[in-house]
């Protein structure tokens, strides 16, 4: 696997209420990763709120203040 060309930090702004939909860099492994997005504190817990699309984003449905933190993605090979 090799590794991430853009690893740069980034900022996403939404309005409250609205969707975030965060992306990821693309992975180009065979077979691919499985891929889970966590935060400093724990894993993301998806359910109503927090979901993943085919394509490994992570979508948070109605933004929060609660939300304002930053996300990262774990790869599983």
């Amino acid at each position: 696997m090799g590794q991430f060309e853009d690893v740069e930090e980034k900022t996403q702004v939404v309005q409250y209420g609205s969707a975030a939909i965060l992306d990821l860099p693309v992975i180009e492994s065979h077979p691919l990763p499985s891929v889970t997005w966590q935060t400093e504190d724990a894993p993301v817990p998806y359910d109503r709120k927090y979901v993943v699309t085919l394509k490994n984003q992570l979508v948070i449905l109605a933004a929060e203040e609660s939300d304002e933190k930053a996300y990262r993605l774990v790869l599983i090979i």
